[in-house]
């Protein structure tokens, strides 16, 4: 889970990044959730993009990825 808006997420984001191309070749795959509202489409782009996010980053702003965890 991660937000542009979340000063944790923000601070967290590049080691993110590090352990997602740390396990790139190694059959892992990585889903960036974002479960504010207030985020907008255009913030979270320019999030993963800054970070070097290479996965998906989705929006969850119902929950629904929480809950099933």
């Amino acid at each position: 889970f991660t937000s542009p808006s979340c000063p944790i997420s923000k601070r967290l984001a590049p080691e993110q990044a590090a352990i997602e191309k740390a396990f790139a070749g190694k059959g892992v795959q990585f889903l960036f959730v974002n479960r504010s509202g207030a985020d907008t489409p255009a913030e979270l782009e320019a999030f993963a993009t800054q970070n070097g996010f290479s996965a998906p980053l989705v929006r969850d702003s119902a929950g629904r990825m929480a809950l099933a965890l």
